[in-house]
């Protein structure tokens, strides 16, 4: 998954692009929004770009990063979710 396989967030998609070409960016980030929107797509996405190792504005689906991104298994990528209670705790 890459930021040119995302439809319909081309403003957001253009934000997290640059913020990774400038290397500006926070700690983390929350994505949230109803069901079938494409958070975790999103979120995946970004965390590639991240990690890749030849970013430049997308990642590359070739390095090393993006092999074990694509697999599932970078373990550069975390996901967090609501627990039992619907809450994340802190």
């Amino acid at each position: 998954m890459s930021f040119k396989d995302i439809i319909g967030h081309d403003t957001l998609i253009e934000g997290l692009s640059s913020n990774v070409t400038a290397k500006s960016f926070a700690h983390a980030y929350v994505f949230a929004g109803p069901d079938g929107v494409g958070k975790k797509m999103t979120a995946l996405a970004y965390a590639k770009a991240l990690n890749c190792e030849n970013f430049q504005g997308d990642s590359c689906g070739e390095c090393v990063s993006c092999a074990l991104s694509d697999a599932g298994t970078n373990p550069n990528i975390y996901f967090f979710g609501p627990g039992e209670k619907g809450t994340i705790k802190v």
